[in-house]
């Protein structure tokens, strides 16, 4: 029975079960239908259905099953909702990443085997041409790109706003990049300590290097800049390489108390630096920067015009791989000009290269990149309120609750019993359920009485449009959970805070038939709508 009652949001509820109740009001036969079946594709392998009631399970060459070879369905439930897993023999590499612009030459698996990238006409490989498959199984050097050699200048705008300035800019408190993708804007954010490496070449003519300052003046804006004592938000360092590296300011640099600040720093800076030091300026990454905030998000970002001409390219490498490897830096490389060497940039910055390597034709390219990033027409809208809420004309079985999800997650048993954990969730778009962090855990006490909470997200389903919850409802649709994420703060022995989870669904709701919440309007309460378990 459905207590009727108006809501928005409904979050927290949670009912266990007891299979004496599921097996006597839900499964009535032995051919009652199960749950979609929690997997649909098999890496390195096939699943073939057999009818609505059995799956058979097949590996590719090379591979071996680590699993049973079929499911089947009885009583209403699968035999096994274990993911089906194909393993790679010993000795073998798995097949390489397709290569979007080009294609892979060589068949070969094993140990010693070689692969060959090749771009099309029109595209330059980016990375090593060729790979090995070495004795751990796994393929030497990094995965190459298929670069577009006349990118559209959109589109790498785009990929600069994306890669660089959002996914770096969301680690810290500064930054004016919009989080609405998180839980909570300030849950994750550790900080970001941000290097930037400016070329000042006299290859660059003056009015590019002043652009090239304006474009780093609004970097350090959008990402706000705060040095010293900044435990969440933006420190930078500011390095200019020319035939010798001069550091503008450190990251421990007091006097930068904004962007403001840096702003004045950087206008003192000027062009005409003699040759290109790349490696001295990397060195000085590795060996001049205070000690780093242990948790902050790292980033090196590096513009420049052309290739070293003084110093040792290997050099150059090796500080790169350190900073990668050793000090958890991503590097970010920007190449202006026709004379730059597209593969340097590409072996020093941090993969995929795609993320990572951005190339234009001229330094007035950044201000289109500048334009771009400022362009919040393409962010999302929220939903208007005519898509959310009540269907008005529904049918009555769906029109004062369209947005309420029954999340089932199917716990441990000491028994080997199925015990499921019933909760209510809040459809928020079509793809995604809000509910509750707590539904996703087990706590239990040892033979020592200390308590142990056991996280259980590997068997969740979804069933929409569910009125009653001991009898099948021929209007429900039934999901299972493609994901589930934990707001990072939650803790589950004590669940009064934080206490949120986000369940991405294996496919759409279709938004016809269901709709989102609509949020609270501001000084209205709002109701709880949910289940009981009376008949």
């Amino acid at each position: 029975m459905i207590i009727s009652a108006q809501v928005l949001l409904v979050i927290g509820l949670v009912i266990v079960i007891s299979p004496a109740i599921l097996s006597a009001a839900r499964v009535r036969q032995n051919h009652a239908a199960c749950p979609p079946f929690p997997y649909i594709t098999l890496d390195h392998g096939k699943i073939t259905p057999i009818g609505t009631q059995k799956y058979l399970f097949t590996c590719d060459p090379g591979y071996f099953l680590a699993s049973p070879p079929q499911v089947r369905c009885w009583k209403g439930k699968w035999s096994s909702t274990n993911e089906p897993k194909c393993l790679k023999a010993e000795g073998q590499c798995e097949d390489p990443d397709p290569l979007t612009g080009g294609e892979i030459l060589g068949e070969e698996r094993h140990e010693g085997a070689a692969i060959q990238y090749m771009c099309k006409p029109g595209f330059i490989l980016m990375g090593d041409g060729t790979r090995t498959c070495l004795r751990g199984g796994y393929w030497s050097g990094i995965t190459p790109t298929c670069m577009d050699e006349s990118e559209p200048l959109k589109n790498v705008a785009e990929r600069f706003k994306e890669k660089f300035v959002t996914d770096i800019g969301s680690h810290s408190t500064d930054s004016v990049v919009a989080q609405g993708r998180l839980l909570d804007i300030d849950s994750t954010k550790n900080g970001l300590e941000l290097v930037i490496l400016m070329d000042r070449s006299s290859s660059i003519d003056p009015e590019d290097f002043k652009m090239g300052i304006a474009f780093i003046k609004f970097l350090l804006q959008e990402f706000g800049v705060k040095n010293g004592n900044n435990t969440s938000g933006t420190r930078a360092a500011v390095m200019a390489f020319g035939t010798k590296v001069d550091i503008l300011f450190n990251l421990d640099n007091t006097t930068i108390i904004g962007p403001q600040a840096a702003s004045r720093a950087l206008d003192t800076l000027k062009p005409g630096g003699g040759g290109t030091a790349m490696q001295e300026a990397l060195m000085n990454v590795f060996t001049r920067l205070p000690p780093l905030r242990q948790q902050a998000k790292k980033a090196i970002f590096m513009l420049t015009d052309g290739e070293p001409n003084i110093g040792d390219v290997e050099e150059a490498l090796y500080f790169a791989k350190q900073l990668r490897e050793k000090r958890d830096f991503e590097i970010f490389t920007v190449g202006i000009g026709r004379g730059i060497n597209r593969q340097l940039l590409t072996k020093l910055a941090s993969e995929p290269i795609a993320s990572h390597v951005f190339i234009m034709d001229q330094y007035t390219d950044l201000r289109h990149v500048m334009e771009t990033i400022s362009d919040n027409s393409s962010r999302p809208k929220p939903i208007n309120p005519a898509q959310c809420g009540y269907i008005k004309h529904e049918h009555d079985y769906l029109k004062h609750w369209p947005w309420l999800a029954a999340i089932y997650v199917n716990l441990p048993d000491e028994s080997n019993s199925t015990r499921l954990s019933l909760c209510g969730g809040t459809l928020i778009c079509s793809e995604w359920i809000l509910t509750a962090a707590s539904c996703f855990y087990q706590i239990y006490e040892n033979n020592a009485t200390e308590k142990i909470v056991e996280k259980v997200t590997e068997e969740v389903f979804v069933v929409m449009g569910e009125r009653n919850i001991i009898r099948e409802d021929r209007n429900q649709l039934n999901f299972y959970a493609e994901d589930v994420i934990v707001h990072p703060d939650f803790q589950p022995l004590d669940d009064l805070e934080h206490n949120l989870a986000l369940v991405k669904l294996n496919m759409p709701i279709p938004l016809r038939r269901f709709r989102p919440a609509c949020l609270p309007i501001k000084g209205h309460l709002p109701a709880l709508e949910t289940w009981d378990l009376q008949s």
